[in-house]
C-alpha cells in the first residue's frame, strides 16, 4: 500500500506529508479516528472501491464508515460495487441498518457508484 502511494506521487508532492495508514474495518476505530480525522469531526468523505466481496465483512464496513464519516449533512460515502459473491441488497440492507440512505447509480444495473447520506 505505501509503495503503491510512493509511485503515484511526483517530485512536487514529495514535500508534503503524504501518509497511508492500515485500516482495519471495525477494529481500534476510535484510536484511527483521534490520530487522523480532521478536527476531530470526521471525514467529510469515505471511498471505496471494489472492496464488498465477502458478506460477513459488510457489517463492519458499514460499522467502520459510521464512526469515520462526518455528521455533517454533505458528507458522503461513495462505494463503487462490484457484484462478486455480495448481493446490493444485502450491503443497502446493513446501511439502512447503519442510518444511511442510498443514491444508486443513474444505470439500470446494480453495479457502479452508490453515495450513501446519513439519514
Amino acid at each position: 500500500m505505501r509503495s503503491n502511494v510512493a509511485r503515484n506521487i511526483d517530485a512536487k508532492q514529495k514535500s508534503r506529508n503524504i501518509t497511508c495508514q492500515q485500516l482495519i474495518w471495525g477494529r481500534k476505530l476510535d484510536e484511527f479516528y483521534r490520530q487522523w480525522a480532521p478536527n476531530d469531526r470526521g471525514f467529510d468523505v469515505v471511498m471505496g472501491s471494489d472492496i464488498v466481496y465477502i458478506e460477513d465483512m459488510v457489517e463492519q464496513l458499514f460499522e467502520t464508515v459510521s464512526r469515520l464519516l462526518s455528521t455533517e449533512s454533505s458528507s458522503v460515502f461513495l462505494l463503487s460495487f462490484a457484484r462478486r459473491n455480495v448481493s446490493i441488497d444485502l450491503v443497502l440492507s446493513c446501511a439502512e441498518k447503519y442510518g444511511f440512505a442510498s443514491k444508486k447509480p443513474k444505470e439500470k444495473a446494480s453495479e457502479g457508484v452508490y453515495l450513501f447520506f446519513r439519514t
